[in-house]
This record gives C-alpha cells, sequence and structure tokens, in this order.
C-alpha cells in the first residue's frame, strides 16, 4: 500500500537485475517504478505477481549456474 516505497525498491532490484542481465525482471521494475511514481496504483498488483515471478524463474536459472559452476570447478580439481 506504499506506492513510494515501492518505486525505491524498484528502482533498486531494476539496477540490480540490470546488472546481471535479467532483462525482462528490469523492464517489469522499470514498469512497477513508473507507475508507483505516478500513483497509478491499481495495475500495480498484477505487475508485482510478474515481478515475483520473474524473480523466482531468475533465481533458479542463477542457482543453476552455481551449481553447475561448482560441479565444473570440483571437475578441474
Amino acid at each position: 500500500g506504499d506506492a513510494d516505497t515501492l518505486g525505491r525498491a524498484a528502482h533498486s532490484l531494476k539496477g540490480s537485475s540490470g546488472n546481471f542481465g535479467a532483462a525482462r525482471m528490469q523492464a517489469l521494475c522499470a514498469d512497477v517504478e513508473r507507475l508507483s511514481r505516478a500513483g497509478q496504483l491499481a495495475p500495480l498488483p498484477g505487475l508485482v505477481a510478474q515481478l515475483e515471478a520473474e524473480y523466482q524463474h531468475v533465481a533458479a536459472h542463477l542457482t543453476a549456474l552455481a551449481a553447475q559452476s561448482r560441479i565444473t570447478q570440483t571437475a578441474a580439481s
């Protein structure tokens, strides 16, 4: 219910997601940030739900990459 806090959080997450190439997550964050700062609250629950789903997708992908990296490092040792 706090659009200002949501906008700031989306802004921070937008930068972080962009740093590691999560383009869809970054775009969703940009939309959440823009709408929350404009006071357009009606579409936010749906966008936040999409963002949460994308976060889960990105987190699973990063976990798999980390596991693959550990396997590769172990095999090289």
